[in-house]
């Protein structure tokens, strides 16, 4: 009895760390999912193929298309831990190098991007931080768009296939 007992007492010390971690690569997870789902949406906008933290942070991510796509390739880069270089900024936002250059430049100089080896870079702490809060603020509303975009998408499909009768 005593080791159960004595079992039951190391588990319930243990549980809420374990959730908590769970819980926060979890969130990390979902982050990464959506900062490259969006990546994928700027790319459409701007006709290549296939945040509410901090205020400044905000204005400075959406203040141009680039800034955007940006700010979600390089919290998708620390997330996926494969930094990128210049170039591939480049040609994953649609910037010509020299845009990317003077974008780079200014993240690093805000704390929004780091350089983490020679020639690779990826969102800084604080960046990720915010994409966090990002998500954590507005999942409800994508969990509601996305289920809102299956149905229709269902009713769609139902719509247009033959009667079989």
């Amino acid at each position: 009895m005593k080791n159960k007992k004595d079992k039951k007492s190391k588990d319930e010390d243990v549980q809420p760390e374990s959730l908590q971690k769970i819980k926060d690569e979890l969130l990390r997870d979902y982050t990464r999912l959506i900062v490259e789902y969006e990546l994928r949406l700027h790319k459409r906008r701007i006709g290549i193929t296939s945040m509410g933290f901090d205020e400044e942070m905000t204005k400075w991510c959406v203040s141009t298309p680039h800034r955007w796509g940006f700010a979600r390739l390089m919290v998708s880069a620390e997330l996926n831990n494969k930094p990128v270089r210049k170039s591939v900024i480049s040609h994953e936002i649609g910037a010509s190098y020299q845009s990317v250059m003077i974008i780079l430049k200014d993240a690093i100089s805000l704390g929004y991007a780091i350089e983490k080896r020679k020639n690779f870079y990826q969102a800084s702490p604080y960046l990720v931080e915010g994409a966090i809060h990002y998500t954590e603020k507005h999942h409800d509303m994508i969990s509601s768009q996305l289920i809102e975009m299956m149905t229709k998408w269902e009713v769609l499909q139902k719509l247009t296939q033959p009667n079989i009768n």
